[in-house]
């Protein structure tokens, strides 16, 4: 009996300096990922402050080209001439109100910028030639939508392309 006893204080003292050294393990390999999880949060802060430093740099780029001058008058003229089919029945029609004489199509408005721009306009820059003619900006991103569902524009390269009247019948561009 003394050698059952003798074993079992043995194995009890071996287990315990396993239980004290991984205990010792584990507190190291906790103070390691608090070290790592700190070193990701430092970095992911700067990448953030880098990225929002870079895309104000790109707004302040865009906002210092020059707009269109006569692009306001001309989106004007388009909207109040009315299309080839309309011509006979206009003196026929009341005269538009005063709110649809001063408010241009918007619709019109943004397929007459991407016609000025045949390399296409990425959103933020459409925002800033027509953002006063539109009083919301999802609005303008919903004409986008409208136009691209009808296959009256694509969007490549992160920009809003007008399509050429040829392209209008053939099947869709893959983006």
């Amino acid at each position: 009996m003394p050698n059952i006893l003798e074993e079992l204080r043995n194995r009890i003292l071996e287990a315990q300096s396993r239980l004290t050294e991984t205990g010792r393990k584990l507190q190291l390999a906790q103070r390691a990922h608090e070290i790592a999880s700190n070193d990701v949060a430092v970095w992911r802060a700067a990448f953030d402050s880098e990225n929002r430093e870079q895309q104000s740099r790109q707004e302040a780029a865009i906002a210092s080209q020059p707009v269109f001058e006569g692009f306001v008058s001309q989106v004007e003229q388009i909207a109040q001439t009315p299309p080839d089919n309309e011509i006979a029945t206009s003196a026929e029609a009341p005269p538009a109100s005063p709110s649809e004489t001063t408010n241009p199509n918007k619709t019109e408005i943004i397929r007459a910028l991407l016609r000025q721009h045949p390399t296409g306009l990425t959103p933020p820059q459409i925002w800033l030639q027509v953002g006063e003619q539109f009083k919301h900006r999802p609005y303008m991103y919903s004409v986008l939508k409208r136009l691209k569902d009808r296959d009256e524009i694509s969007f490549r390269r992160n920009k809003y392309v007008i399509r050429q009247e040829s392209e209008v019948g053939s099947q869709p561009m893959l983006q």
